[in-house]
């Protein structure tokens, strides 16, 4: 090409300045890409616990609660009693740990200091959380098979409780917002169920969507909990927390999942199957299976403790657990 040639091609437009729609059209696709790549790098698996979970030795008919913290290699046992237990979670603070075996109990996080809170009546193994307060439970009390009500309880002091709801039948896997403005449950018979959402005081009561054992986001707005598909298997949805929404489905998979809750680490779903812990992100695109315990025992139920469930020592606003415990440091 002759230098002529050269100087006719480097004196010609280009065609993104001739067009400024152009160019900003170019421009956005750029930081589209640009944007997409940052939150795949960021995008980063969070680390599974601290965790508490409960199996039974069906050989034996022994119940055992282990706790798995993220920088130890294996889960450690501290409960290893006869009896039936489905259920184990932390206290807001993490100090203690709430389980269910013929009625409810509590005991420190190592173990220790066991007590027995409520007696078996009807139902051995009822749904229960901790909350509205840092030291208080919620807990199914019914009073007949198939028919009671939600109550609160001071772990503290047992005997001094009080009703939640008043309409009776069967609730299962009631769940406090971060801020415990507002209750999510689910109502209706064993196996199905439908999900509710009730302020504090036990009014403004909605229906939510068909669903079962809800566990909040950390803004207080939106809910993941599990549905029935066909047979047993049963998928992992979310939903806003409002009448009417409709609501995404993660999972699709012909399997049981357990306990779905909201990690605060990231865009991340957890829940339990096939003996595991199992992460899911929030569009369905991205699944990891943690591998928290090979071989028995498996998990099913669990409890994943996140800062953002622990609350202020005024009981009401959202506080991070580190800060919890620098306030409470003489």
């Amino acid at each position: 090409m002759g230098s002529h040639e050269s100087k006719r091609l480097s004196k010609r437009p280009c065609a993104l300045r001739q067009s400024p729609g152009l160019l900003a059209s170019a421009l956005a696709v750029a930081m589209l890409v640009a944007a997409t790549r940052s939150a795949a790098q960021t995008m980063r698996v969070p680390k599974p616990g601290p965790l508490v979970y409960a199996w039974l030795d069906g050989s034996t008919v022994r119940s055992h609660v282990y706790v798995k913290l993220p920088d130890e290699p294996d889960a450690r046992l501290i409960y290893d009693e006869p009896g039936i237990i489905s259920q184990a979670k932390w206290s807001p603070d993490g100090e203690q740990i709430a389980f269910d075996d013929d009625g409810l109990l509590v005991m420190n996080a190592d173990g220790s200091d066991l007590r027995r809170l409520t007696d078996a009546e009807f139902w051995a193994r009822p749904p229960f959380t901790w909350g509205p307060e840092d030291h208080q439970i919620t807990y199914y009390k019914p009073k007949a098979q198939g028919d009671g009500d939600l109550w609160i309880l001071d772990a503290r002091n047992p005997e001094n409780e009080r009703n939640l709801t008043r309409q009776g039948g069967g609730f299962a896997g009631p769940a406090w917002s971060p801020d415990r403005s507002r209750i999510a449950y689910s109502w209706g018979p064993v196996g199905g169920g439908t999900l509710y959402v009730m302020d504090a005081d036990g009014g403004n009561i909605m229906v939510i969507t068909q669903g079962r054992y809800p566990s909040w986001s950390p803004d207080g707005n939106r809910l993941v909990f599990t549905r029935h598909g066909n047979g047993l298997a049963t998928d992992v949805y979310v939903v806003d927390a409002r009448e009417g929404a409709a609501p995404q489905r993660l999972t699709q998979a012909p399997y049981y999942k357990y306990s779905p809750v909201w990690v605060a680490d990231g865009p991340w779903i957890a829940y339990g199957e096939s003996g595991d812990l199992h992460l899911i992100s929030l569009d369905g695109r991205e699944a990891h299976k943690m591998g928290v315990r090979k071989g028995i025992p498996a998990i099913t139920n669990f409890d994943w403790f996140d800062p953002f469930r622990a609350v202020s020592a005024e009981g009401r606003l959202p506080s991070r657990w580190g800060s919890l415990k620098a306030r409470e440091t003489p």
